[in-house]
């Protein structure tokens, strides 16, 4: 499956990707027990007194600039 995705990848036209991705699709479908098709929002919460926090969606937590405030 990895083989087929990667070779759809590499194709520009649409038109010659998508029966490759339709191959992939039954794959899916024949062989997964489950597949996740919806990824849940991340939240971040923070106390009032935290200082210089900022949110990056890649979840890789940016520690050095945070300070508490008084």
């Amino acid at each position: 499956m990895d083989h087929l995705l990667d070779q759809a990848a590499g194709i520009f036209d649409t038109s010659q990707a998508a029966p490759i991705y339709h191959q992939v699709e039954q794959l899916v479908v024949q062989e997964a027990s489950y597949t996740f098709t919806v990824w849940p929002s991340e939240l971040a919460a923070r106390r009032s007194n935290v200082q210089g926090f900022v949110y990056y969606p890649d979840l890789i937590l940016r520690l050095r600039d945070l300070e508490l405030s008084s």
